[in-house]
């Protein structure tokens, strides 16, 4: 009786750790010769329109002392935020208030909400010209952030620039273990007062002539973990797992053995 016992245990075993995959994306396309095997359009980039606390950095150089030196103050703040930490961009940046109005030293209350940033730059360009002669206006969005969830490095990351895609930005996070579902990848966005809810796939390469190829300030994305990871999560110690069954089998065997007596 023991013998089966022994047996069935021995089986059992075989059988949870050889169900353990080991998921390895491999791509294999690359062309040995460096030819280029194909190239994607990236028209379909849409520049991101300015939403309700949104921050803008807005410096202004002219030939008025006086204006140059109130600006090149902001831009020391920009600078040292940069530098240090990004929570001071609620000091130094310029607040999109929650009807779309920014407030420019100067210009006064400016209606920004939906506009792009070349077209916030051309519209205080315009306000700069009735009053300043020879003027610059530089204009930037402050607040890029993306926040990854799920199976991948938790964590917000800010970027610099206006240009941020998918696939760069979950590689500055690390990347998906092989844990993580990379055909169901989520992406919420806050759009206004609702969010919306992208899937895109990872693998697929068509994924950089999709619209949603192109992250905007403010994502979240995440990545769920593949079903049978879901599973072992649950179970992720091994050796408790085991001997719960363990104790199991035994009491049963036990208790089989003791009522045939």
């Amino acid at each position: 009786m023991l013998n089966k016992f022994y047996l069935y245990i021995s089986l059992f075993s075989v059988v949870v750790f050889s169900s353990c995959s080991n998921y390895r994306y491999v791509h294999r396309d690359i062309d040995a010769t460096n030819k280029i095997v194909e190239i994607y359009s990236l028209d379909n980039y849409e520049p991101y329109q300015l939403q309700p606390f949104d921050y803008l950095y807005v410096n202004i150089r002219s030939t008025d002392e006086q204006i140059n030196e109130f600006y090149s103050r902001i831009s020391s703040n920009y600078s040292s935020s940069m530098s240090n930490n990004q929570s001071n961009f609620f000091l130094s940046g310029y607040l999109v208030n929650d009807s779309g109005y920014v407030f420019i030293p100067t210009l006064g209350m400016l209606n920004v909400g939906g506009l792009t940033i070349d077209q916030t730059r051309k519209l205080i360009n315009d306000k700069v010209d009735e009053i300043l002669t020879d003027a610059v206006v530089n204009v930037r969005l402050t607040s890029f952030n993306v926040t990854f969830l799920g199976e991948i490095n938790n964590g917000n990351i800010p970027f610099y620039r206006e240009r941020v895609n998918v696939l760069e930005a979950i590689g500055q996070a690390g990347g998906v273990p092989n844990s993580g579902d990379k055909k169901h990848v989520k992406i919420i966005r806050p759009q206004d007062s609702i969010m919306v809810v992208y899937e895109i796939d990872l693998t697929d390469k068509n994924i950089i002539a999709t619209k949603d190829f192109f992250l905007q300030p403010n994502d979240i994305v995440y990545v769920p973990p593949k079903r049978q990871q879901e599973f072992w999560n649950f179970f992720r110690d091994y050796s408790t797992f085991l001997s719960i069954i363990t104790t199991t089998l035994t009491t049963t065997l036990i208790i089989l053995e003791l009522n045939k007596n």
